[in-house]
């Protein structure tokens, strides 16, 4: 009985690992009338530049794979695929080479008042082995370029970073603010609803996200826009449930935001993929 369970686990654990070799490249690529299909994928992947694939109708605009390769695998990483007919509209703007890419929306292609920049990000996990031989700060990076692009127009994060932040406020209102800072005159709030998370717990990168969200003025599209007002979790393994994946936009922007969706989870990821 022992060695058939021993021979069972096994199996499982190479079907397991088969599945996560290409991990959220798959999702999401055949359009049909029961199945939501992004026009624009963005996915942290473990593979190297030789492994991707061809995806159907799809054109790959860029594939970050990191340098450093840790055991056995690829650390982190991202691959981003656009629909072809897209793909005139949408160019890489600046690839960072740390799992950091930002991408250009032409205005005049999508028909809106600015360009639009999408930066997807993926964070490592700040007790990984690829975070702890990095002389990096990822919130840093990630903060630097909203600052830069914001005069440029319209600027989105996107991402797994690896940050919990519960459902402590992503706003500094400008009493709060003038506890603080008494010598600036700050501009006006917009009305911003609260926002609901199903995972309470807030760690050490959650300080950073937020902080980032105090220093550009971005807030947290989870569990405020679209279809998950309640703040579903993002990522479910073997050690729990939490929120990890979010979509960060200015409340000034929130209208080029038709819906916010966290979807079901897949075969290929223990991450659910966010849709908007």
């Amino acid at each position: 009985m022992k060695k058939e369970n021993n021979k069972l686990k096994d199996e499982l654990i190479d079907i397991q690992m088969k599945s996560m070799q290409n991990n959220l490249i798959f999702y999401n690529i055949k359009e049909t009338e029961e199945e939501i299909c992004s026009e624009i994928i963005g996915s942290e992947t473990w593979l190297q530049e030789n492994n991707f694939i061809n995806i159907e109708k799809f054109e790959k605009k860029s594939c970050l794979c990191r340098n450093k390769n840790i055991g056995t695998r690829n650390e982190g990483g991202l691959a981003v695929y656009c629909k072809q007919h897209l793909c005139k509209g949408i160019s890489v703007e600046k690839e960072v080479n740390h799992g950091i890419l930002l991408l250009k929306l032409e205005h005049t292609f999508f028909n809106t008042t600015k360009d639009v920049f999408v930066c997807f990000s993926y964070i490592p996990h700040e007790k990984s082995k690829y975070y702890n031989i990095c002389d990096i700060d990822f919130h840093e990076i990630i903060e630097s370029i909203v600052l830069d692009y914001s005069e440029k127009g319209i600027v989105l994060i996107c991402g797994d970073f690896n940050s919990r932040i519960g459902e402590v406020s992503d706003v500094l209102y400008n009493d709060q603010l003038d506890k603080f800072v008494t010598s600036v005159n700050h501009l006006e709030n917009p009305i911003i609803s609260d926002r609901c998370s199903m995972d309470k717990v807030v760690n050490t990168f959650g300080r950073k996200l937020l902080q980032v969200c105090y220093n550009t003025g971005l807030t947290i599209s989870n569990g405020r826009l679209g279809s998950d007002t309640n703040g579903q979790f993002t990522l479910c393994n073997s050690k729990g449930t939490s929120v990890n994946d979010y979509l960060l936009v200015s409340p000034n922007n929130y209208g080029i935001i038709s819906d916010f969706e966290v979807l079901e989870m897949n075969e290929f990821s223990d991450h659910m993929p966010l849709f908007f």
